[in-house]
């Protein structure tokens, strides 16, 4: 989410919390769509590397350590989830990550 807000200068971000069942399990699915710059199709799988961001260099717009998602990523995997990022430059981006459901019973 806070990279949505850091690369969305018009426009807004939006998160959802839906009830989605895929693969014959119920997921808590979590989605947050922006309207921010974007990354290219090229660029898309870079994200998840550690250390790693699309714009290099001292000169960038944007500062960070290229961790957050890389991180994201593997909390939610180790916790038998999914997590995935669509995107189109200029128009934002959709990421989304997913756990199953479960009841608590008493």
């Amino acid at each position: 989410m806070s990279n949505g807000i850091k690369f969305t200068n018009e426009g807004g971000v939006l998160v959802t919390l839906n009830h989605e069942r895929k693969h014959d399990r119920d997921w808590a699915v979590t989605k947050i769509i922006d309207t921010g710059i974007g990354i290219s199709k090229e660029n898309l799988n870079m994200i998840f590397n550690a250390f790693t961001q699309v714009s290099e260099g001292h000169g960038r717009n944007y500062q960070g350590t290229g961790l957050g998602i890389t991180i994201a990523k593997r909390i939610v995997e180790l916790m038998k989830g999914y997590i995935e990022v669509e995107s189109d430059v200029g128009k934002g981006s959709v990421s989304q990550f997913g756990y199953r459901q479960f009841q608590i019973r008493s």
